[in-house]
Formats: C-alpha cells, sequence, structure tokens
C-alpha cells in the first residue's frame, strides 16, 4: 500500500526561548508570535514572520524543519541566516549582517526533540557556538540554549 504525502497546516502560538553565556554575562530574547505548524512526512515545519524592531516596515520569514535530531532554521528578508543544529555534530552556519556575512560554527551537545503530532511539546537544545571569523582568528566561545514551544490556537 503505497502511503500519501499527508500536509496539515494549523495555526499555532509560537513561543521561542534562546539564552546566550559569554564572558560570564548572560542574554536573553524571546519571541511570541503567530505562526503555523505543519507535518510533512516525519518533518515538522514551523513557519511564522519576524518584524525588526528598529524598523517595523522589515519583516524576515522564518521556518524551522525538525527532522529527528536536526533542526533547521532559515530567515529569509533583507539579510538572510541559516542554522543548523544536529545533536553531536558541528554545523558552519552563515549570517548575513549589516557589517557583511558571519560565519559561525556550531557544536550542538545535546537536542531533545519532543515536537508531536499536535506540536504541544517543543524543541530544547542548548548548544555551544564557536565564531570562526572571517580572518581565521580564534574567535569567540560560547554557550546557548534554544527552546521552541507550539500552543494550538481554537
Amino acid at each position: 500500500m503505497k502511503t500519501t504525502d499527508k500536509t496539515e497546516k494549523e495555526n499555532y502560538l509560537i513561543s521561542i526561548l534562546g539564552e546566550q553565556k559569554l564572558d560570564g554575562e548572560t542574554d536573553k530574547i524571546e519571541v511570541l508570535t503567530a505562526g503555523n505548524f505543519m507535518k510533512k512526512r516525519d518533518h515538522y515545519y514551523i513557519g511564522y514572520k519576524e518584524y525588526d524592531e528598529d524598523d517595523p516596515q522589515t519583516c524576515y520569514n522564518n521556518l524551522i524543519k525538525v527532522e529527528g535530531d536536526t533542526v533547521t532554521i532559515n530567515r529569509k528578508g533583507p539579510m538572510r541566516s541559516q542554522l543548523m543544529l544536529q545533536k553531536g555534530r558541528r554545523h558552519q552556519c552563515i549570517y548575513q549582517t549589516i557589517a557583511g556575512d558571519l560565519n559561525i560554527g556550531v557544536f550542538t551537545k545535546t537536542l531533545d526533540n519532543r515536537l508531536g503530532e499536535k506540536g504541544r511539546d517543543g524543541v530544547a537544545d542548548p548548544v555551544q557556538q564557536q565564531d570562526s571569523g572571517k580572518n581565521g582568528s580564534e574567535g569567540i566561545q560560547n554557550e546557548a540554549g534554544l527552546i521552541i514551544s507550539l500552543t494550538r490556537c481554537l
């Protein structure tokens, strides 16, 4: 029996909590927004728009793909970025900034994917990052954590 590709798109409240520790200081960021959650085959997708605080006319389209022990976060807009998090692996990621492209090597120590059919649980992912630098400098080491949770809007 051939299985069909089932795609369901729902409205959700998306909460993203990020925490970064650098030189003994902790910086936290929280995004709370409406978006979509869907399952396509064995992958989960979370889509949402993000507006620049300094320029509300500037919009970024964000797509988070969750596949087993891998989370990929793509950001499209005036400045693009892609962050790939995979348990026990290191990936090179690129962030476009006003000053130019920034290459960051990200090693993911742990990744706890608890997304389900209803999207209730979430993804928790503490990571260590190292900025590889444009000129091959040693870079900066820090620790970061990321929690993504979803609540279905009725």
